[in-house]
């Protein structure tokens, strides 16, 4: 089933109806999210049938400023995090080094990265640590946690992961964004009755 071209008429029903097309917006509207395409049309029709909800107005909005565009996925924002370990470590070489001889060496660092990972390494209070865990925590799909793991590091370190910390911060926003729209529309009957429009 299909809810299309919604926005475009005055919505009909109410009451539980309302809220059991509401419910299956949302969900179809998170389908389309999960990827890194654009979701104008399915929160349009949410839009459509949420409109005089107050509750929903706060996802909803957050929602609007990302709809176009869409936002990464989580494999695609894995895919480019093992890139940006890499450059982060290299931030790590520049960052110490002064003269020629260090220069040199960092060329040949960068050649070839050799490092420690898995749970030990994430034991480790150093670069190499704070890197081992944040990779853990995206192999266990907690972007969330990853990203607290990146934004803590050193400023001059970080600023090859920015973008990728942008992206990922909006897939957070995103993702936290259609679970409030969900959790709020599914208790809506209980809270305002039947017949709330």
């Amino acid at each position: 089933i299909r809810l299309v071209a919604l926005e475009a008429r005055p919505v009909k029903f109410d009451g539980a109806a309302k809220n059991n097309a509401l419910l299956l917006a949302i969900g179809q509207l998170r389908e389309v999210m999960a990827s890194s395409s654009s979701f104008q049309e399915p929160l349009q029709t949410v839009i459509a049938l949420g409109r005089d909800i107050n509750a929903l107005k706060g996802p909803i909005t957050i929602l609007l400023e990302h709809a176009e565009k869409g936002v990464p996925e989580f494999a695609q924002l894995k895919i480019s995090f093992g890139k940006i370990v890499a450059a982060v470590i290299r931030a790590s070489n520049a960052s110490k080094n002064h003269g020629w001889v260090d220069r040199a060496l960092e060329k040949v660092k960068n050649l070839v990265t050799i490092r420690p990972i898995g749970p030990k390494a994430a034991e480790r209070a150093d670069l190499f640590g704070q890197v081992a865990r944040a990779e853990l925590r995206m192999d266990a799909g907690d972007l969330k946690g990853a990203v607290k793991v990146v934004s803590a590091l050193e400023e001059k370190i970080r600023k090859p992961a920015e973008n990728w910390l942008a992206s990922a911060k909006e897939r957070l926003s995103v993702d936290l964004a259609i679970s409030q729209l969900f959790s709020k529309a599914l208790i809506l009957p209980k809270e305002l009755g039947p017949d709330t429009k």
